[in-house]
């Protein structure tokens, strides 16, 4: 890709997501536009030097090494093999949704970016009914195939910027920046009239519950916090009778 083929004053791009594919760091839209703008900048004065085009990720690792220092000791490695090794140490391979360890770094982050422009986020913790009855009466490789179409289904209903992960076992969670709690409420009642309209759920009595928290004001310190309360609001579903959701709000 050609840096000079990207018009700054375009709206419909964002600079954070682009400059979070080359450095996982956690700019402002504001902070990555500053520094895409400072990246081209050295990427024309490079292909004026060398008189051809220049690759991006050789320019953006000066640009971060040098002019302005982010990187001690970059590490560079064939991109296909970087992407591939990411792949599997952050997507859980049954399902194709992130796993335990990129929610908790994901979760992370959207704890500082809220705390930093007080703005709200909420999480979604839903669990299979009776999981362990499905896979001791149809086996293990239906119980693995209900796994499969339910994540199928999350990854239908959530947004570009919501971040599906399987927590473990039969949980999944989610991760819904900048949601109020009207809007999480809202994002609950969808997906489970989406879910449950389903030929495959309906035709194998397949349900879940899930816990919903939203952090609207206050904050948690730490997604210990967060994971404690959204694990109540679970916990308070299942013993409704299942088959339901509860929100809860800080």
């Amino acid at each position: 890709m050609l840096i000079s083929n990207l018009d700054l004053e375009n709206k419909s791009i964002s600079y954070k997501k682009l400059l979070n594919n080359y450095v996982h760091c956690d700019f402002s839209e504001e902070e990555a536009k500053e520094h895409w703008k400072n990246i081209s900048k050295k990427a024309k004065e490079f292909s004026k030097l060398m008189k051809r085009d220049v690759n991006i990720s050789t320019v953006i690792t000066d640009y971060f090494t040098t002019t302005s220092p982010l990187f001690t000791e970059p590490l560079i490695v064939e991109e296909n093999v970087f992407r591939n090794t990411e792949k599997m140490a952050l997507v859980d391979c049954l399902t194709n949704l992130f796993n335990r360890r990129y929610m908790e770094l994901a979760l992370h982050k959207e704890l500082m970016r809220s705390k930093r422009y007080a703005s709200p986020f909420s999480v979604f913790m839903m669990d299979i009914d009776n999981f362990k009855h499905i896979n001791d009466t149809k086996g293990h490789v239906f119980g693995d195939t209900v796994l499969q179409k339910l994540s199928q289904e999350v990854k239908k209903n959530i947004r570009e910027e919501d971040i599906a992960c399987r927590y473990g076992g039969e949980e999944f969670f989610i991760i819904l920046p900048q949601t109020d709690t009207k809007g999480a409420n809202e994002f609950a009642e969808r997906l489970r009239k989406n879910i449950t309209k389903k030929d495959f759920f309906q035709k194998h009595c397949i349900t879940y519950s899930s816990g919903i928290v939203s952090f609207d004001t206050e904050k948690p310190d730490d997604i210990t916090a967060i994971l404690q309360k959204v694990d109540t609001a679970l916990y308070k579903a299942k013993f409704r009778g299942k088959n339901n959701d509860c929100s809860d709000i800080t």
